[in-house]
Order: C-alpha cells, then sequence, then structure tokens
C-alpha cells in the first residue's frame, strides 16, 4: 500500500497544484495494482483520495471508532470523510480518539505500518503540538519504508502573507536569512526525516569524514560498514565521533543542519543486527556486513530562516 502524509495547513491552490502531482505518482502504483490508504479527513487526504481515484489506484480509507463504532468526527472532518467513503472501494475502521492528538499520531502509525511507501508533503520544518509530519516522516523511515517527496516542483508549498498565495522565490537582493537553534527532539527528529549525513572520527591520528546512509531508530544513530572499515576500528574502541546531516535549498536558501557527538559501538547482537540489516540498505555494493550504533550524546542544530532585508520575517 502507498500512503500520504503533510502538513495540516496547505492551501487552496497549493492543494489543487498537489492534486495533479499525486495523480501522476500514483499512476505508477495503479499499473502496479497497489492500492491507496488514508485516514479521513479534509485537505490533504480528500486530494490523495482524488488523485488516487482518478489514477485508478485502489483507496482504502480508514474511520474513527469506538468499541466497533464509528466515531464522530469533528464538524469541519464529517463532509471531508463523507467524500472520501464516496471515493473508497474498502473502508476500516481503527480505535482511536479523532479529538485526541497523540491518538491520532498514534493511528497514523499504525497506518503507516501496512504500507510499502509513503509520500511525504513536508517542506522540512519539525513537528509542532498542531502538526507532526516530521515525526511520521522519520517513523515511516526507521519502520523501513520509502519515503518519496511530494513537494519537488513546488515553491513556498505552505501559502505566504497573503493567505492562500503560493509565494516566488525571492531574489538575491530580497531576502536574507537568519539561524534558528533547535531543540534536542527537533534536531533528531529531522536527523531521521533524511537518509545520508556524514560521520566524522579520527584515523590514525588524523580527522576522517565518511559520507554514508543513516537510519534513525529510538534515538539513535544506525549506519552499516564492512568489516575492515575504520569507522568499526573506531567503534570496536568504543570511541567518541560526530555525525552530521542537514537540507539546505540553496534557492531559497533555507533548510537546517544537525550535529550529533555520541560514542560509536558495534551491534552484536544476533537479533538486533537481523533487525538493522533488514530496515537499512546500503547505497553502495560491497559486503556491508557490520552495523554500528552511535549514540547521541551532544545534539547541536540550526535553522535556517528566510528574512527579508527590512527586518519582516518571511513565510
Amino acid at each position: 500500500m502507498i500512503a500520504v502524509v503533510g502538513h495540516p495547513d496547505l492551501t487552496a491552490p497549493t492543494l489543487a497544484m498537489l492534486e495533479e502531482e499525486l495523480r501522476r505518482r500514483l499512476g505508477d502504483f495503479a499499473r502496479a495494482s497497489k492500492a491507496g490508504l488514508v485516514r479521513a479527513g479534509q485537505g490533504l487526504p480528500v486530494v490523495f483520495g482524488r488523485a488516487a481515484r482518478t489514477a485508478g489506484l485502489t483507496l482504502v480509507t480508514v474511520l474513527p471508532s469506538k468499541n466497533g463504532v464509528p466515531a464522530v468526527l469533528d464538524a469541519c472532518d464529517r463532509k471531508a470523510a463523507g467524500e472520501l467513503l464516496l471515493l473508497s472501494e474498502q473502508v476500516r475502521l481503527l480505535e482511536y480518539d479523532p479529538a485526541d492528538r497523540d491518538a491520532r499520531i498514534g493511528a497514523d502509525e499504525s497506518l503507516l505500518r501496512t504500507c510499502g511507501r509513503l509520500l511525504a508533503v513536508w517542506d522540512g520544518s519539525p513537528s509542532t503540538s498542531r502538526d507532526a509530519t516530521a515525526h511520521l516522516v522519520a517513523y515511516a523511515r526507521g519502520c523501513g519504508i520509502d519515503v518519496a517527496s511530494a513537494l519537488a516542483h513546488l515553491r513556498q508549498p505552505r501559502g505566504g502573507r497573503e493567505k492562500g498565495v503560493v509565494n516566488p522565490v525571492p531574489s538575491e537582493s530580497a531576502v536574507s536569512a537568519r539561524m534558528v537553534e533547535l531543540s534536542r527532539v527537533e534536531a533528531l527528529d529531522l536527523l531521521g526525516t533524511v537518509q545520508l549525513g556524514r560521520v566524522a572520527f579520527t584515523d590514525q591520528a588524523l580527522p576522517a569524514i565518511r559520507p554514508v546512509n543513516h537510519l534513525v531508530v529510538e534515538g539513535d544513530i544506525i549506519v552499516r560498514t564492512h568489516g575492515g572499515s575504520a569507522l568499526l576500528g573506531r567503534a570496536l574502541l568504543s570511541e567518541v565521533v560526530a555525525y552530521e546531516a542537514d537540507e539546505i535549498d540553496p534557492v531559497t536558501r533555507t533548510g537546517w543542519s544537525v550535529l550529533v557527538t555520541g560514542t560509536a559501538t558495534r551491534v552484536a547482537d544476533a537479533a538486533e543486527l537481523a533487525r538493522y540489516q533488514g530496515l537499512l540498505t546500503p547505497w553502495i555494493e560491497a559486503e556491508m556486513g557490520q552495523v554500528v550504533r552511535i549514540r547521541p550524546e551532544i545534539v547541536s542544530g540550526y535553522r535556517l530562516v528566510r528574512k527579508s532585508v527590512s527586518g519582516v520575517p518571511s513565510p
């Protein structure tokens, strides 16, 4: 199955563009006889449902329930749920309280575990009390789910100063950027949303940096390596290493960077080793039978935020 997650405050013009993009993306899955899975709600779920059916995809809609009986949705979600039910070929009930944020996140996590692919409508911002997109992207990757961005061709997908307007990319003279410090939780959440980073360690008394793909599991950074690697040598000695990852847009000059310092150790437990080897596929063709765990001790990070020359923050 394929699912979608994204920001709850997407504007109408952005949703219209996303529907076309999702329809294009979902066409390949329809030809492979895959199904789309969505939790009933307004905004992105409805757009995903429309795109899925137009692309020829079987749509499965999930409704909240209490004691086996469909639960009452908020008024703003009822109309959307009605449209999704008309579009769906299958309807499922899932026990959760639609009024409780943590319950909704738990429901989304449960649905993601049944999927093989996730389309993320996400601009790189951390999770907030109203928006758990970053967490869900990190969770999906932690489960080994293939995550793809659905915002590749869109700029400023969440609107601008004027509600519902998608802003053009600013010119060099129009904006500068300021750095905003990330909390530990925000930094680790963002680290889990990307797959590539750089590990830094000491090799023969000299600094060494290696690009590696990674996984974040329960706050630890997991990487795979081969038996003769310098990194494994450091892990066997439980030495301190650094790990950096970032996602920077050179056009809008926005993004983030996260730096972790912690102890590297070799994963020796057979069950853990098998689990991580199943979740994390190396990007290079080599025998990568060893797994190294980096346990974060010092976590820091910064976000580059657009700011107009006049000092008024850009959206």
